[in-house]
């Protein structure tokens, strides 16, 4: 499984894709609770429950929305699904600087739940286009070592981010550097995006 896997080309673009992305995921939302505490001075409870609440409310809505998007797309290119995810992606980098800059917190909310929404794009596809792009045989497993990098690299970048703040680096800085991951994952998804089959 893991010879057949690692031998494919879009298998390890697509790892480093999934797990550039929970870099990139992890860094704004591990660090989202103290940047609201720091920006509006609200309490910790408050604040870990409006990052994590408003978050989760927008993914949410964001998994239905690209779900039946993707579907429909796909139906009519198969590049379908991949374009729903860059799309997703490509709105979450304003999104970022909304929460960064905003001095308004209901418009800071605005832009969480809108990150959430579009954050979600790309995870609902990821299952699909790995059918896509793996040997059916060893489909489970993929994903599972696609999770386990994400993870373990989210992880890593949350310690990250605190070596960050003891070097005085700014909160809002670690969220400029995850857009620039987010814009490297639209390429990336690009490139393993499954094909349309052309007929001659």
């Amino acid at each position: 499984a893991l010879r057949s896997l690692f031998s494919s080309r879009r298998f390890n673009i697509a790892l480093g894709f999934w797990g550039l992305l929970g870099v990139t995921s992890w860094a704004f939302t591990g660090w989202l609770p103290t940047f609201l505490i720091e920006q509006f001075q609200l309490p910790q409870g408050k604040a870990g429950l409006m990052a994590t609440g408003f978050m989760s409310l927008g993914s949410l809505s964001g998994m239905i929305v690209a779900g039946i998007w993707a579907d429909r797309w796909s139906r009519r290119n198969p590049e379908g699904r991949a374009w729903v995810g860059i799309v997703g992606l490509a709105i979450c980098i304003p999104c970022v600087f909304l929460v960064a800059n905003s001095p308004l917190l209901p418009l800071t909310l605005v832009g969480i739940i809108a990150f959430g929404l579009t954050r979600s794009f790309p995870d609902v596809n990821m299952m699909p286009i790995l059918f896509d792009i793996t040997d059916a045989r060893y489909r489970a497993t993929a994903y599972g070592i696609l999770n386990a990098f994400a993870t373990t690299a989210g992880g890593m970048v949350i310690y990250l981010g605190g070596v960050l703040r003891d070097a005085q680096v700014s909160i809002t800085n670690v969220f400029y550097i995850g857009t620039v991951g987010m814009a490297i994952c639209m390429g990336l998804l690009w490139i393993i995006r499954p094909r349309r089959v052309v007929v001659s």
